[in-house]
């Protein structure tokens, strides 16, 4: 792949990413938006927004229209929110992007939210949230981040509650999107085998130049106390009881991510072959870093059979305490660094989810941050700074969530 661009059109940071090996176009636009920006009274409203955005626009006035323009073209087309993202992205033949184009900007500048699609789409998200519930893995982090964050902006859910979503008016999503569909505030990348950039870009100038310049709502500002209690549980009737351990880690932008990322590894890789494949006490175990800009944690993540909640908790902390004990050889290291860099390699090697990596490093750091200088990062890690991470796992800084 050929160095990205990164240009200002209309005011707007596009990037272009340069991929010859395909014929396809995928265009997308990420926003900084979501349920870390929203206050509790408009909770839930970001991702709301997001499906109205399907709904009627000025040109194709009916999600019919829409369904059949999409539908006859064979494209793959869909948004998805987060804590502080919406993204909106379609990918179809490159013949076909200026209606792309026009598409994406109706989307995102056109919306009518017809007060009718408003009323409709409220049982749509309720069901949503309703399915959400029922999830046992997803209800036991959103339950146990609530625990470990406290109840704030960082810890509820995009989802949130059928009281606030059963209030929202048209002049609530009109309102929110004025303050945050800005153009300092998004960015746009295109990634393509490059045939005509300079129509592309005028066709970006065209369709989103009248998107608002300047955001006027800010990103909250992180606080968190630690859980006064390190242990906590909800009792809920379960076939398998999940478990979820957080501890305090290190934020995105600390250089001490990278190691982090990879004691994360280290890990789930003790913990699978111990508490999965030699004791069989559950089916899977997940370890991750995960580290917005503020903050970060590891999280510990399985589901077990309910009388099996104390063994397999026990279990788990005697093996992070020999770990950090008794640490790993250089070809450990090597083995858990190739491991990471592969996973990285191969969850980027799509056009649509490359264009994801570069729009959210993007955003995150205000700078073109290349896949190779992400996985660079990786392979300067040394064994001392894994091991110099050794503390952040010590017991009185585990704080164990589960439903049983």
């Amino acid at each position: 792949m050929k160095t990205p661009e990164l240009k200002k059109i209309a005011w707007i940071d596009c990037i272009f990413l340069p991929l010859e090996e395909t014929y396809s176009l995928t265009s997308s636009i990420r926003i900084n938006a979501g349920s870390d920006y929203e206050t509790d009274e408009e909770a839930g409203i970001s991702h709301f927004l997001e499906h109205l955005s399907f709904k009627g626009w000025k040109k194709w006035n009916t999600p019919t229209k829409l369904r059949d323009a999409v539908m006859d073209m064979g494209w793959v087309f869909n948004a998805g929110t987060g804590d502080r993202r919406t993204n909106f992205f379609i990918k179809a033949p490159y013949k076909t992007s200026k209606l792309q184009l026009d598409i994406l900007s109706d989307m995102i500048v056109n919306t009518l939210y017809n007060e009718k699609e408003i009323e409709k789409e409220k049982w749509v998200i309720i069901q949503e949230l309703k399915k959400s519930k029922d999830n046992n893995i997803k209800e036991a982090y959103f339950q146990g981040r609530e625990f470990f964050l406290w109840k704030n902006n960082f810890s509820r859910p995009t989802l949130w509650n059928e009281e606030n979503i059963k209030k929202f008016t048209q002049e609530d999503f009109l309102n929110y999107k004025k303050q945050l569909y800005t153009k300092d505030n998004s960015v746009i990348a295109i990634a393509w085998k490059i045939e005509d950039q300079k129509f592309i870009e005028e066709k970006i100038k065209e369709n989103f130049s009248t998107l608002p310049d300047k955001k006027t709502r800010d990103y909250p500002k992180f606080k968190r106390d630690l859980p006064e209690h390190h242990t906590t549980y909800i009792e809920k009737w379960l076939n398998q009881a999940r478990i979820a351990i957080f501890i305090p880690s290190v934020s995105l932008t600390s250089k001490e991510y990278f190691p982090c990322t990879l004691l994360a590894m280290l890990l789930k890789k003790n913990l699978f072959k111990t508490i999965r494949e030699e004791l069989w006490l559950c089916y899977d175990i997940s370890v991750n870093c995960i580290a917005p800009k503020e903050y970060g944690f590891f999280l510990i993540e399985t589901g077990v059979h309910p009388d099996k909640i104390e063994i397999t908790l026990e279990k788990i902390n005697e093996i992070i305490d020999k770990i950090i004990i008794n640490w790993i050889d250089d070809n450990e290291t090597t083995r858990i660094k190739n491991g990471q860099i592969w996973n990285t390699i191969l969850a980027y090697e799509t056009a649509q989810n490359l264009s994801n990596f570069y729009c959210l490093r993007y955003l995150q750091f205000k700078k073109i941050i290349t896949l190779d200088e992400w996985i660079n990062s990786y392979e300067q890690v040394k064994k001392e700074d894994i091991e110099n991470m050794l503390p952040l796992l010590k017991k009185d800084k585990r704080y164990t969530f589960y439903i049983k």
